[in-house]
């Protein structure tokens, strides 16, 4: 089962910066595919917010505590 994550980027020069140059004719900045504290997924991210395509997780672990561990890291990073 998969499950898609969306974050508000309060600073998205930041991670623009992460992702190199971008089109100002598109809205979608990047994307591609990802592996994080054993979940997997693709990221799409566009100027001012991402999204996170959870498509893999351990079994054991909930949604609530992968959503808690995403915000904790882009809250760390400044991000969000």
């Amino acid at each position: 089962m998969a499950k898609i994550f969306h974050f508000k980027l309060t600073h998205p020069e930041k991670i623009m910066t992460l992702a190199g140059t971008y089109s100002k004719k598109s809205e979608q900045i990047q994307d591609g595919p990802f592996i994080w504290m054993g979940i997997e997924g693709k990221y799409h991210l566009y100027e001012d917010s991402i999204d996170l395509d959870i498509t893999r997780k351990p079994p054991v672990i909930s949604w609530a505590i992968i959503e808690s561990n995403l915000k904790k890291f882009f809250q760390q990073l400044h991000l969000i």
